[in-house]
């Protein structure tokens, strides 16, 4: 029987969009790869003991899910990294194979060390999906030449479709999100006071292990005038699926759950991933920086249109029939 390991990114995540992007990464798996190959789940946050370094080393090959775990450094020890393996388990590491992956920071050179790891742990023969055009360049410069464009396996059934029943005109009601490893008083506080202006209703999700301590720090005049929905996945998706409402926020996977749900969808780009994305795969996306227009946009006719990759998709999949 076949073994593959699944690098899991949502396993002891403080960031509940990486629950959005497994989902999506699972459901791809589960579709193309033999329903008699056993799976076996390690952290990419946590890392693994030495327990699991055999199975790696007999696995036929593992799958890395989504997020931006691609870095341009390696350290020796596991916990300094942003994909959670040191030296000692890399040893074991062979065949992975690339899901939607990013590149955590676009302006850093890629160092001989990661540069060295990447070589020896990804599929030499494999089709390696990325999350956008800037990671692709990453891999292709350190010489991995056989990655494709994808997206993120989250932006997959986004088809035009799908998109058509997703509203064009304003709800009354909102639901928003803030990051808190990015804060931006100035410009949080003036998304949320628009928001309180413009809606009828607004509402928070709390997507990461510190959004709410930002939230509470953020003026009285805002927060008594916001509700939020509770720190779970299935919170989120039940307000989504019981509301007709737009979504607006920082958080890129909380407003492509939203789309996924038929909701009119504005992400506030603070980083490279929704700005890359946004780019790559014509996703709705405002730059924190010109909070100024958002006024304008939310009572302006929105049309969802993602330009999904659907030839590097399909390249990606079809690697796996027999």
């Amino acid at each position: 029987m076949k073994s593959v390991v699944i690098f899991n990114t949502a396993v002891s995540s403080e960031n509940l969009g990486d629950q959005i992007i497994m989902e999506s990464v699972n459901r791809e798996i589960n579709s193309v790869i033999d329903k008699n190959t056993f799976l076996l789940d390690l952290s990419t946050h946590a890392g693994f003991n030495r327990k699991y370094n055999n199975f790696l080393k007999e696995s036929d090959f593992s799958i890395i899910g989504g997020t931006n775990i691609l870095s341009s450094q390696f350290n020796l020890v596991s916990w300094r990294n942003q994909f959670c393996v040191g030296y000692w388990n890399s040893k074991y590491m062979h065949d992975v194979i690339l899901i939607g992956t990013g590149w955590g920071s676009k302006n850093k050179e890629v160092k001989p060390n990661a540069k060295k790891f990447y070589k020896k742990i990804l599929s030499k023969e494999a089709v390696h999906s990325v999350r956008d055009s800037m990671s692709l360049k990453k891999l292709t410069d350190i010489g991995i030449k056989n990655v494709v464009n994808t997206g993120c396996p989250t932006l997959w059934q986004l088809t035009p479709e799908k998109c058509q029943k997703i509203p064009r005109n304003k709800s009354s009601k909102v639901v928003t999100t803030i990051t808190d490893y990015l804060m931006d008083y100035e410009k949080d506080f003036l998304m949320l006071r628009t928001l309180i202006s413009e809606y009828e209703e607004v509402f928070l999700w709390v997507q990461g292990s510190e959004d709410y301590k930002y939230f509470c720090s953020l003026p009285l005049e805002i927060t008594q005038k916001i509700s939020l929905i509770p720190p779970r996945l299935s919170s989120y998706d039940e307000f989504l699926n019981n509301n007709e409402v737009d979504f607006i926020g920082t958080r890129l996977h909380a407003g492509i759950r939203a789309m996924q749900k038929n909701k009119r969808t504005l992400i506030i780009s603070i980083d490279n991933r929704a700005r890359e994305m946004g780019k790559d795969f014509n996703l709705n996306i405002l730059e924190r920086e010109h909070m100024s227009e958002l006024k304008n946009i939310i009572n302006s006719s929105l049309e969802t249109s993602v330009e999904l990759a659907k030839n590097e998709i399909e390249k990606w999949r079809n690697q796996f029939k027999p």
